[in-house]
């Protein structure tokens, strides 16, 4: 049975291809977004787009909501008017939209609201599935909020679940779009120790975690959104590396400190120095099944030719 799906956050790297999958499935969907021209350009008229939170109440009632909106966390220095505008986009952002789909003469059957990995803060070499406390650092914090602030919605008896995502990989975005880059200007050596732990996730497999979410009435609460198999740095560097056929012979790929990387980046740069080792106990508990279990795997797929 096709569902009217709102997607905040649509035109980004995860948001694009969730819009991709939920299409496929027949799924009718309307795109949050300041960009409405983006939207047309895009999907050529195949999805709609809400430019303002007033007019839900026009449009279609409104089944399932995947909030992916926020502001890009690691692209700038965390100043305290950035620190401000990270926090906005995602809490007060939050706040505003569960605010206007509590007046809804209708509410969502479903919403699932995006969170991040950073919610453990630093964990070691520990293994942190659902059940792990909030850290104490910034981004710790700003998860814990970011989630407490789309708890209201279940007053209306919509189901609500978390996704907690980590290190996106995908062909034509998000972090290995940077990570390439870096490799072929031989930048793309271990960052600091390269002993911390990445927890990543194939785009493809996140898109189906969420959709599996979605379709399992059962699956309510957090889900941390990353492979069963996280690596060291080290051993993504190397992974990634062989991936893209150049060797660390041929261009001298040079290490990133951890006291130029503090220096460079200050209290962001916690985002790769500082690792979870994240399980995602609550997705294969609940059945789902992960296509892209190691590194290598993944990485061959998005950069294989086709």
């Amino acid at each position: 049975m096709s569902k009217h799906i709102l997607i905040t956050g649509g035109t980004g790297f995860i948001g694009q291809r969730l819009c991709q999958y939920f299409l496929k499935q027949g799924h009718f969907v309307t795109v949050f977004t300041r960009s409405s021209e983006k939207v047309e350009k895009l999907w050529n008229g195949d999805i709609a787009a809400v430019d303002n939170l007033d007019q839900f109440e026009f449009i279609e009632p409104i089944d399932w909501v995947i909030n992916l909106a926020g502001e890009p966390i690691a692209d700038k220095r965390w100043t305290g008017a950035q620190k401000h505008r990270i926090q906005d986009s995602r809490i007060l952002f939050t706040k505003r939209l569960v605010d206007a789909l509590c007046k809804l003469p209708k509410a969502p059957e479903l919403m699932i609201s995006g969170s991040a990995i950073g919610y453990y803060g630093h964990c070691d070499d520990e293994a942190c599935d659902e059940s792990f406390p909030a850290g104490d650092d910034f981004a710790a914090q700003l998860c814990h909020d970011w989630e407490k602030a789309a708890q209201a919605i279940t007053i209306k008896g919509t189901r609500l679940s978390f996704v907690r995502i980590g290190l996106v990989l995908g062909k034509r975005g998000g972090a290995l779009k940077k990570m390439a880059a870096t490799f072929k200007i031989g930048l793309g050596g271990k960052i600091g120790s390269g002993e911390q732990w990445m927890s990543w996730v194939h785009i493809d497999d996140l898109c189906r975690l969420i959709l599996h979410i979605a379709n399992t009435p059962q699956c309510k609460g957090v889900f941390n959104g990353t492979s069963p198999n996280p690596v060291t740095s080290g051993e993504f560097t190397q992974s990634l590396s062989k991936s893209l056929r150049r060797k660390t012979s041929f261009v001298p790929n040079i290490p990133l400190p951890k006291l130029i990387l503090a220096k460079a980046m200050g209290e962001s740069s916690d985002l790769l120095l500082k690792g979870q080792k994240v399980v995602p106990l609550h997705a294969t508990a609940s059945g789902f099944k992960f296509t892209y279990l190691s590194l290598e795997q993944a990485l061959q797929q998005i950069y294989s030719p086709s």
